[in-house]
């Protein structure tokens, strides 16, 4: 998540499940086996800043709501310029291709 947070200049947020076996009917196939305990996803949801850090690190111990400050000023303003309630379609082309644009 890191890398996509670096590439894209943005607040990543991933969203991971947790559930055990014991969440599902008793006639669903589990490969794993018919223990209630039995994890079958672990989770591991994250919040990662525009530059890479980990602001929330992912837990695998069990349910888990994982909060985190953020400051939107970490944008760089080319990404933040490139909105399209900001910017008409040519301009935003433009800010994120680089290439010149037609008027």
């Amino acid at each position: 998540m890191r890398h996509i947070a670096l590439e894209g200049r943005c607040f990543v947020l991933t969203a991971c499940q947790y559930i055990k076996r014991g969440s599902f009917s008793a006639d669903y196939p589990a490969q794993q086996g018919d223990d209630p305990n039995t994890v079958l996803m672990r989770g591991g949801s994250c919040i990662v800043d525009p530059l890479g850090r980990v602001l929330a690190a992912p837990s695998f111990e069990g349910e888990c709501i994982l909060t985190a400050d953020i400051d939107l000023d970490e944008i760089p303003i080319r990404s933040r310029a490139a909105q399209p309630s900001k910017m008409t379609p040519a301009a935003m082309l433009k800010s994120v291709s680089g290439a010149p644009t037609l008027q």
